[in-house]
């Protein structure tokens, strides 16, 4: 019975025979650990070509950078119960209160928390 072993044929190494149920078996004596993990990869130096960038440049063209407050598809609008401020969304009332969390803001929003930063807050229409 042979084993046939690919790997071992493409670096160029010779099965050996051993003796195994009273057949010879060929099997590559090889210690796997010793086998480089880039044998065979090829790597450019450098930065990266031209051409990369240009797709990446094409890929963004007519799509909006900054969507913020109300720009944004997923922003809902806000409204402060004890100030009576409305905002166009959650990032707005960050901005304006720097001490509240936004992941406060949200837990409060989904009803965990009863305030934030000591103000109420609920979407509005």
């Amino acid at each position: 019975m042979d084993i046939y072993d690919p790997i071992a044929e493409a670096l160029g190494i010779n099965p050996t025979p051993h003796l195994v149920n009273n057949e010879f078996v060929f099997k590559i004596a090889t210690n796997w650990n010793r086998i480089p993990w880039n044998i065979g990869k090829t790597y450019t130096l450098g930065k990266a070509p031209p051409e990369r960038g240009l797709a990446i440049s094409k890929a963004k063209k007519g799509k909006p950078i900054n969507m913020r407050g109300e720009k944004h598809p997923n922003s809902k609008p806000l409204y402060c119960v004890n100030t009576g401020e409305h905002f166009a969304s959650g990032g707005d009332v960050i901005r304006k209160y720097p001490n509240i969390l936004r992941q406060n803001l949200s837990h409060h929003l989904k009803g965990k928390q009863k305030t934030v930063g000591g103000l109420v807050f609920t979407y509005s229409r």
